[in-house]
């Protein structure tokens, strides 16, 4: 157990952050081609908050990320790539999807799609899979010490002995 001081002393290091890229499309462009994707494993979940909300970002360390049909290109030293997961169709899967960090996750845009919803605009509709990391996974991670579990304090009529 830490004391005081020494939670305090956390407070001043460094944080560790990835060196990322954006999955996005190419400066100028302000759509994906339809049929881009990217899929790896998922090595952080963050999330943001605009003017219209807060979402996700998942960032990956990508088997593939396809932009324009091409393989993305990472400068050097790039550790992952991140997705940022705007909209109603993000905000569903999430809801659904306890997603966590060593899951696989993969994307692919599916183009601007009509609006169920009578006089709305088209949205951007995208294909999303998970899959959870396998016990294996967890295995392979060093176990937390486990925790001793609490006491319960006797009962006597008219409360616990502890009064």
């Amino acid at each position: 157990m830490s004391t005081i001081d020494d939670l305090l002393n956390k407070l001043d290091e460094e944080t560790s952050h990835l060196q990322t890229e954006n999955w996005r499309p190419p400066e100028g462009q302000d759509d994906m081609a339809e049929g881009d994707m990217i899929a790896g494993t998922i090595l952080e979940i963050s999330e943001n908050t605009t003017s219209y909300g807060t979402y996700k970002i998942i960032t990956l360390n990508p088997q593939v990320a396809l932009i324009n049909q091409a393989q993305m290109v990472l400068p050097a030293g790039t550790e992952g790539v991140a997705v940022h997961c705007l909209g109603a169709v993000y905000n569903s899967f999430f809801a659904k999807n306890d997603v966590r960090v060593g899951g696989d996750f993969a994307v692919r845009y599916q183009g601007r799609v009509p609006s169920k919803t009578a006089g709305n605009n088209p949205y951007r509709d995208w294909r999303i899979a998970y899959e959870a990391p396998s016990i294996i996974d967890k295995l392979d991670k060093p176990a937390a010490a486990p925790v001793a579990a609490p006491v319960a304090a006797p009962v006597v009529a008219g409360g616990s002995m502890l009064g």
